[in-house]
């Protein structure tokens, strides 16, 4: 008789999803907290390229070719 070999799992963990976990077990995790990270950059924002915070399409509107007609 041939004993079958108990199967082994390795979990890697790193030391913030260990603290993470730990203060939820504790009750000290917040789900309402900001994430970590922003969704945007500020270099993607439109200030950062030079444009206006409003929208330019009433300019845009306005400004329509000859040919176009103003329907």
């Amino acid at each position: 008789m041939t004993a079958k070999k108990k199967r082994r799992r390795v979990v890697v963990e790193s030391r913030v999803d260990r603290e993470l976990r730990e203060a939820g077990e504790r009750g000290e995790a917040s789900s309402s907290a900001s994430p970590v990270l922003p969704r945007y950059s500020e270099s993607e924002s439109d200030r950062a390229w030079g444009d206006s915070e409003d929208s330019n399409d009433a300019r845009l509107l306005e400004n329509l070719p000859p040919h176009w007609g103003r329907g």
